[in-house]
């Protein structure tokens, strides 16, 4: 089909596999054409083919994806306001009166605490603050980091250390560089050995066409005790297990899980210095609102507290690495090793 290409696998470069799950665009619905997910034979990589080419795929973004895109204060302030409200604990205790409506946007609100490495890294290395260099791979309009908020944003932190962004998209672009920010529109414009000592890439590894050049990138560009910090869908989840087509495509290109990363990181010369896989409520009751899940469930009818209950039932799940998220630090391998 035009604007689409079939491929082999960008690990191991086979051409068998199987076909491991079909899905048409559930989420942004711009487009209805299926596309097939399939698995390599070889070393397991799971990867949407045939699937829209580099050329093409900005037309299956939606113009209000969330992330290229700036939110107004009045937004921000509601946003702050509902999320404070989640955790409240008299909230909690009068969820069962509250409308389902308001049960729902409450719990669309709630998410795991999970320390920032980001900003984990910068207090440990406080007498080299000034001098850090953080490289963020997919960030954005440079507003919010996706899970960890504004406060590790890439406008948050170019008050305090050296930052660059990657972002393909040019209205996001556009953003970062009114803010005086130093952005490229990928990662081959930006050169190699640069020294990074921070390398992020928030959920935006499984949207790029060929993983292995961003492993390669990090591999060439970090510095010895810097970090990398991948954050991706889990497809060892437990909601995959529940419905392999929980998927976001055709924009999801590639569905890692733990063992494929450690895979691509040995390959480059990098080992997973730490793990964590999390998980919340929302992502079952939008599953299930999409008829992705069976409703015997009831995911949906849960109210606040009960959400509450279910993510620390949760956390042993997410303990055992079937977490619907998944994050990794990676460091470079010495010498010695």
């Amino acid at each position: 089909m035009k604007g689409e290409e079939k491929i082999v696998c960008d690990f191991c470069g086979s051409d068998n596999y199987t076909l491991y799950a079909k899905q048409t665009d559930i989420i942004h619905r711009t487009t209805k054409r299926y596309f097939s997910v399939v698995k390599c034979s070889e070393c397991g990589l799971i990867y949407t083919n045939p699937r829209p080419t580099e050329e093409s795929i900005s037309k299956y973004y939606s113009s209000k994806y969330n992330f290229h895109s700036k939110n107004g204060l009045l937004k921000n302030f509601i946003k702050f306001v509902f999320k404070i409200l989640s955790k409240n604990f008299f909230v909690r205790a009068i969820s069962t009166l509250l409308p389902k409506r308001l049960n729902l946007l409450f719990i669309s609100f709630l998410k795991p605490k999970i320390s920032d490495p980001v900003i984990e890294y910068m207090d440990k290395n406080l007498i080299k603050k000034k001098n850090l260099r953080f490289i963020d791979i997919g960030c954005g309009s440079g507003f919010n980091a996706n899970f960890w908020g504004k406060q590790s944003s890439l406008i948050k932190l170019s008050k305090i250390i050296k930052v660059i962004g990657v972002e393909i998209s040019d209205h996001a672009r556009q953003n970062l560089m009114e803010n005086d920010i130093e952005s490229y529109k990928n990662i081959y414009e930006i050169g190699k050995k640069n020294n990074y000592d921070i390398i992020r890439l928030n959920w935006s590894l499984e949207h790029v066409h060929y993983p292995s050049k961003y492993f390669e990138f990090i591999s060439l560009n970090l510095t010895q005790n810097g970090i990398a910090i991948i954050c991706v869908p889990n497809n060892d989840g437990m909601i995959y297990k529940l419905n392999r087509s929980c998927l976001e495509l055709p924009i999801h290109l590639y569905h890692f899980n733990l063992e494929i990363l450690k895979k691509f990181a040995e390959k480059y010369n990098l080992y997973i210095h730490d793990h964590k896989s999390f998980s919340y409520p929302s992502m079952y009751t939008f599953a299930e609102e999409l008829n992705l899940i069976p409703s015997k469930y009831k995911f949906r009818e849960m109210n606040l507290n009960l959400a509450h209950n279910f993510m620390k039932i949760h956390e042993i799940i997410d303990d055992n690495n079937l977490g619907n998220d998944l994050m990794v630090i990676l460091k470079k391998k010495s010498k010695t090793l």
